[in-house]
């Protein structure tokens, strides 16, 4: 598995020559195979290289596992070494002792719940920042309006808005740590539920209808989070395109923009991540359907 770093860098430190051949590189793998085309991915901050390759290694265990089942259903040859580490019935202890298919399914149902309720509170509080400015740009025209319209009264309208627009960054401040660090629970949960499907639950019903569970829940996460991307970039446009008024409102819009510029840059990682689960999931009901299962 190759992993590619996308950053800003300054284009006048960079080497062409090597830019243009890891460029023919990444575009080689494709040309030679499609399978190889899939053993690489790009990635932007160590924390999304780090879940990334999580699941990548986990797909791997499920394409592994999954062979070995097909091997044992049609009697090829597998030689399997017992264990002889004499420390095995203090791990099989230790074992007992780990979060089964049922546990996971609810951290996971929980951790994306703390999300949704974190999603929900940053569209609020840009709704509401929405409604203020739109009622302060209307107080702002009704001044303009007037035959000797006054600059103090400009000015504090600008102020009352400057404040609403930091309001609305300190609310979704907060609230993104939240979205990110429930994500990432919650997706760690399914990544694991994966591993307990491969070898655990192989092939039977409780697998098969948890796992349809899931991918319904990731795929209507995934259409939301798709969904709420554009939105943001548009909003993200119209802030950055507003005049530069005062000292206070340049700070404030500034602010917004880049506000909004990390909540859409975390979202893309996130739907890149579900997207790899869900192609996960889709591996594990196909592997179903081959050895003569069809999920529920």
């Amino acid at each position: 598995m190759l992993y590619f770093k996308e950053e800003l860098v300054d284009p006048f430190k960079v080497d062409l020559e090597q830019l243009k051949q890891v460029q023919e590189f990444r575009e080689s793998l494709s040309k030679i195979d499609d399978d190889l085309a899939a053993l690489y991915s790009t990635f932007k901050s160590t924390d999304d290289f780090e879940r990334l390759l999580r699941l990548h290694l986990t797909g791997q265990v499920i394409e592994y596992g999954r062979s070995w089942a097909v091997k044992a259903r049609t009697g090829a040859e597998m030689t399997i070494e017992p264990e002889t580490d004499d420390n095995d019935a203090a791990r099989r202890s230790e074992d007992t002792a780990e979060e089964g298919l049922l546990d996971l399914l609810e951290l996971a149902q929980d951790e994306f719940e703390r999300t949704n309720t974190a999603l929900e509170n940053m569209t609020d509080a840009m709704a509401t920042l929405g409604e203020r400015i739109t009622a302060t740009s209307k107080e702002i025209d009704d001044e303009t309006a007037k035959d000797k319209p006054s600059i103090k009264r400009y000015r504090r309208l600008i102020s009352v808005a400057a404040n609403d627009m930091q309001s609305m960054v300190k609310r979704v401040q907060t609230e993104l740590p939240i979205q990110k660090e429930s994500f990432n629970s919650g997706l760690e949960a399914y990544r694991r539920m994966l591993l307990l499907f491969g070898s655990d639950f192989a092939d039977t019903e409780t697998s098969n209808g948890i796992a349809a569970k899931v991918l319904e829940s990731l795929s209507q996460m995934l259409d939301a989070m798709q969904g709420a991307v554009p939105s943001l970039k548009g909003f993200r446009i119209s802030v950055e395109q507003v005049p530069r008024l005062t000292k206070e409102w340049n700070k404030a819009r500034q602010d917004v923009v880049n506000v909004l510029d990390e909540v859409v840059n975390t979202f893309e990682q996130e739907i890149a991540l579900v997207q790899g689960l869900l192609e996960m999931f889709e591996v594990q009901k196909e592997r179903d359907q081959a050895l003569g299962k069809e999920p529920e």
